[in-house]
């Protein structure tokens, strides 16, 4: 019985000191676990209000960025709003208040619609008949700094139609000159004002080049590389039959 024991293990020094040694290790793992527990609290007590600043900073970043994403929107529709509210009343005629309403956001507007005001009260003192204010008002446009060329530009050439319409010829032509040069935002809308202006001065031979460089430029756009071609058809009708045309004289040659 007692070899079957020994044999076995059962009741033997050594199953003893197992249940000894699992019950230290137990023991150790309870200390080990209540350390752990202790770093923690003391790293927590250290480290806690910065995460806790931090979360807190990192919430408060998010919610102004929400918040002022929300006032820009909101600051725009108001601009839209009062923008279209002064179209409205230069629509109805209402020109003065349709004048203010202008002048208060190109002071005040700080999303794009100071730009739109200016634009839009130079087209209306031209339409008004006040040709000098608006060429004074594109011109402020054309010198403004602050603005992309492309906008600069599109102040200068529409000045540049109103001395058209004002037969101040000798000034538009120096004006349009660097307008009409390739890379210009503006380049086919100023070479179409180019060639008209030659066209209407008779100078068919000039007008027909500059027409003819529009009709046969793949990027010209659809409508204006149509009117291209009309007016070379009406310049081709002016040519004296079997001639080419000739305006070196500045005379206007004889119709069919």
């Amino acid at each position: 019985m007692f070899a079957l024991q020994a044999a076995f293990g059962y009741g033997s020094p050594r199953k003893k000191m197992t249940m000894q040694e699992t019950t230290v290790v137990d023991v150790f793992s309870e200390v080990d676990d209540e350390l752990r527990r202790e770093k923690l609290k003391k790293l927590w007590k250290r480290t806690g209000p910065f995460i806790i600043g931090g979360a807190v900073l990192f919430i408060a970043a998010m919610g102004g960025r929400v918040y002022w994403q929300d006032y820009v929107i909101g600051q725009r529709i108001q601009e839209s709003e009062r923008y279209q509210a002064a179209v409205g009343d230069l629509e109805a005629g209402r020109e003065a208040e349709a004048l203010a309403g202008f002048e208060n956001l190109i002071a005040s507007s700080k999303y794009g619609y100071a730009l739109l005001s200016r634009l839009q009260k130079a087209a209306n003192l031209a339409a008004s008949g006040d040709n000098s204010g608006a060429i004074s008002a594109y011109d402020a446009i054309s010198a403004d700094t602050g603005l992309t060329q492309r906008f600069r530009d599109y102040g200068a050439l529409m000045a540049v139609l109103i001395l058209i319409d004002l037969g101040e010829t000798e000034e538009a032509y120096e004006r349009l000159a660097p307008l009409v040069k390739a890379g210009n935002d503006w380049y086919y809308s100023a070479n179409e004002t180019l060639g008209l202006m030659y066209f209407t001065e008779a100078r068919y031979q000039e007008a027909e080049e500059v027409f003819l460089g529009l009709a046969i430029d793949p990027a010209t756009p659809p409508d204006l590389k149509n009117r291209a071609g009309e007016f070379m058809q009406m310049i081709e009708n002016k040519k004296p039959a079997g001639s080419l045309l000739d305006n070196n004289n500045g005379e206007e040659p004889a119709t069919d």
